[in-house]
């Protein structure tokens, strides 16, 4: 086998894929309450980007472990509304509404208008759209 740049970006593609969809698959058969931690950041490129992780007791130990979920390029402003349908996509396109709407219990976020304000912050929104138990923890 040769080693290349080629070989090993399919690797590691592969790997993540792989480690993804089994994060998923025990999100779904779990069914554990879990906590989402989100912020946003600048790539090298100019991207404002989402970065989604989240949190949640392990099967056996019940210790609290973090995974990173997922990277969402935001291509709107970073609204409250936007930052909430992106993440409601995300679920959605990962078949976890279900879990979203039952098993969240808290999200973590830094203390900006766009995640805080009442009503029209991040918080607000998921309370009224998807589980009224939503806490912001900054």
């Amino acid at each position: 086998m040769q080693h290349t740049r080629d070989g090993f970006v399919k690797m590691t593609d592969y790997i993540s894929k792989t480690m993804k969809a089994k994060l998923i698959q025990y999100i779904k058969t779990n069914q554990a309450p879990f906590s989402l931690l989100i912020d946003s950041s600048t790539d090298p490129g100019s991207k404002q980007v989402l970065l989604v992780f989240i949190r949640f007791p392990d099967r056996y130990s019940l210790h609290p472990t973090t995974h990173f979920l997922e990277a969402l390029e935001m291509t709107e402003s970073e609204t409250g509304r936007n930052i909430f349908e992106k993440i409601y996509e995300y679920f959605k396109r990962e078949d976890l509404l279900h879990e979203l709407t039952w098993n969240l219990v808290a999200v973590a976020t830094d203390g900006a208008a766009n995640m805080n304000a009442p009503g029209r912050g991040l918080r607000g929104i998921l309370n009224a759209n998807v589980s009224r138990s939503v806490k912001t923890i900054c």
